[in-house]
């Protein structure tokens, strides 16, 4: 694939340059995008929310990828938290989309082979993927980590939901490409430490934590977050428990299993607290 980092490059070369190299070496990223088609990511000024994508059937040319990354967030968040967001957006919404249909297998070279999903399936006979069919019945959805239960048709973006309960194919799709996501840092780390920095590794997983705790405990109006940090907390130690137990089965990579291991629950406090500082770096 082409990609296209201009707009980044001009406000954090070291940034960039990190981002380019996780679309580059990312096996699934690739395998999404068509060898010709172009991989592009700008910047918006006017925009709060940290990240949105483009629907590749409708850009041009047809297949492309076309993220908008705020440049605030841009500027005031390290390259782990910015390659957690961009896995948000391939890996929760389009490209989840695409593996759900098509259930491809695309580990690393070198690693543990990982099929896209080996989850629990809601509605085994649904026509494309299990979420699609239970949106349409507006039926219950259960999180297997809280046991918390939604009606996801009620949420501004129902995939969130999918993408953040445990069990279901596209949470298990967001997670491994977030592991395929911390195997690329890892291997950099190893081979070439200044293309990601040390904190890097621990902000993705955070990154990823907070996304999922954050859509769970506000039903998808992460606005409330801060107003839901108590939930946000028990979403957060849930689903780190759950990746703990899992991540020796997910990667045979040593960096990032204690990576994962490595990383503590967060207590409401420290939640809040996060929260508060991203509010200021809205203006900055």
């Amino acid at each position: 694939m082409r990609i296209d980092i201009t707009a980044l490059r001009r406000l954090d070369q070291v940034k960039a340059v990190s981002l380019e190299t996780m679309l580059n070496d990312s096996a699934s990223l690739n395998g999404f995008i068509a060898r010709n088609s172009l991989c592009q990511i700008n910047t918006s000024t006017t925009e709060y929310n940290p990240a949105s994508i483009w629907n590749p059937d409708v850009v041009n040319p047809r297949g492309s990828l076309l993220i908008e990354i705020a440049e605030w967030f841009f500027r005031n968040y390290t390259a782990g938290y910015i390659v957690g967001m961009l896995c948000h957006e391939v890996g929760a919404h389009y490209m989840a989309d695409h593996a759900l249909r098509v259930q491809p297998v695309s580990p690393l070279p070198g690693l543990v082979a990982r099929p896209i999903t080996h989850a629990v399936q809601a509605v085994p006979r649904s026509r494309q993927n299990s979420e699609e069919q239970l949106k349409d019945r507006a039926s219950q959805v259960q999180d297997a980590a809280t046991n918390w239960s939604y009606t996801a048709s009620d949420a501004k973006q129902p995939d969130h939901i999918f993408a953040s309960c445990y069990g279901y194919a596209r949470y298990h799709y967001y997670r491994g490409l977030m592991i395929e996501f911390a195997e690329i840092i890892a291997l950099y780390r190893r081979n070439d430490p200044d293309s990601f920095a040390a904190q890097d590794l621990p902000d993705l997983i955070d990154c990823w934590l907070m996304d999922i705790s954050s859509i769970l405990a506000t039903k998808d109006a992460r606005g409330w977050g801060p107003a839901y940090a108590w939930w946000v907390s028990t979403a957060y130690a849930a689903h780190l428990a759950r990746l703990k137990a899992d991540v020796n089965v997910l990667t045979a990579d040593a960096d990032v299993r204690a990576a994962v291991q490595n990383t503590q629950n967060k207590s409401s406090a420290r939640v809040f607290a996060d929260y508060g500082q991203m509010i200021p770096r809205l203006f900055m």
